[in-house]
């Protein structure tokens, strides 16, 4: 790790939210506190956050559960923000990144994907930039952004389904275990050659079918939510949307059960 300590430029890591900093952490172990710079979409308050070097789109006051912070699917702002490059293995002594060898075909097809999604960014600028005359822009609310991904997910074209079910995203610690990000749409001879495991992967998914949602409803027919002074019992937690909810107070409780989707 001594050897990068030659490196004498500044450091800028983008991420979307952070709590612990364990990136930055990270890179500040090979390169030093005071040559790394943290740029956020959110940072998430805790005891932590004085001591590192950030500035965040969203100021670092909103709790975890802000609904202007979390869109209806997070690693797809994940996505929105991962650059178009193999995954990184290493890092020169000089700064250059280190790429590895063999990249995995979810990669590939993200990079891909993110060609043209950078395009749309670019077109979509330029019209802003042609609807408003020329007039300086500048999007001060992040629940403004948050709204619009937020009616993208919840609105998709066929379009969107079908380019989007190639797309898998590795959320896990290792980032091995690639699963679909929106959609997924197997062919029957794929889904029962392993059931459990595609399974998962149709729970993972966003964007259900009809038959999706009905089999994952069926099979996950009952769960509870507890907060404090209240509990929910709900059937069909795994439905689209919630149908219907009754509630009854007893005491300082309340006490409730609901079919359809959980939480709502």
């Amino acid at each position: 790790m001594k050897k990068y300590q030659k490196f004498d430029g500044k450091v800028g890591i983008v991420d979307s939210v952070t709590f612990s900093f364990s990136a930055q952490k990270l890179i500040e172990s090979v390169f030093g506190k005071e040559q790394v710079k943290g740029y956020y979409w959110s940072v998430i308050p805790s005891q932590e956050s004085e001591a590192y070097g950030f500035d965040s789109f969203l100021p670092p006051t909103l709790g975890i559960e802000t609904s202007s912070v979390y869109t209806h699917r997070w690693d797809f702002m994940e996505f929105l923000f991962t650059a178009p490059e193999a995954p990184v293995k290493n890092i020169l002594p000089d700064g250059t990144a280190v790429y590895a060898p063999q990249v995995p075909e979810e990669e590939q097809k993200r990079i891909k994907a993110y060609r043209v999604l950078s395009d749309g960014m670019l077109a979509f600028a330029q019209d802003c930039a042609k609807f408003f005359g020329g007039r300086d822009i500048f999007v001060s609310k992040g629940h403004f952004a948050v709204a619009w991904v937020n009616s993208f997910l919840s609105y998709p074209t066929a379009e969107d389904k079908r380019e989007m079910a190639v797309i898998r995203h590795a959320s896990d610690t290792n980032h091995a275990e690639y699963l679909p990000l929106l959609s997924y749409r197997p062919s029957a001879a794929e889904f029962w050659k392993n059931p459990k495991k595609y399974l998962r992967f149709i729970k993972r998914s966003h964007w259900k079918t009809p038959l999706q949602a009905f089999l994952v409803s069926v099979l996950s027919p009952v769960a509870a939510m507890h907060t404090p002074g209240n509990f929910t019992l709900y059937f069909l937690p795994r439905a689209q949307r919630c149908y219907g909810k009754l509630s009854l107070r007893v005491g300082r409780r309340v006490l409730a059960v609901a079919v359809g989707r959980k939480g709502e």
